[in-house]
């Protein structure tokens, strides 16, 4: 989804932001943007679980499509590798838990306990 919509409008920045961040905020999005380096291929937030980049809630750059088709070529599909192996500004997040991603009913529960104190 992210390479085709690259390939489909080459010349923008695309922000890219998975639809199970229950608790990402205004604040989150527009720190991102607001510390966005078109140097870079990319720009993402460094996780809270081991500094790797999030490449879920991040800026794929104008441009980063072909740097994208190499790695899937060879066989590299994950977007953190790719993240991982690219010129990737990393920024730090401001909240702890805005980029924790929700997959199943329990992680629901925990996390809107912890986000309630």
């Amino acid at each position: 989804g992210i390479l085709t919509a690259l390939e489909k409008h080459p010349n923008v920045d695309w922000l890219i932001v998975a639809c199970d961040l229950p608790n990402i905020n205004q604040i989150t999005i527009k720190n991102l943007i607001d510390n966005q380096d078109d140097k870079q291929s990319f720009t993402a937030y460094k996780s809270n679980h081991g500094s790797l980049p999030e490449p879920l809630c991040a800026i794929y750059h104008a441009g980063s499509a072909h740097l994208i088709k190499k790695f899937v070529s060879n066989n590299v599909n994950c977007p953190r590798k790719i993240l991982i192996r690219s010129k990737t500004k990393l920024i730090d997040q401001l909240e702890p838990n805005a980029l924790d991603n929700i997959n199943t009913p329990e992680s629901l529960k925990e996390s809107i306990l912890s986000f309630s104190n």
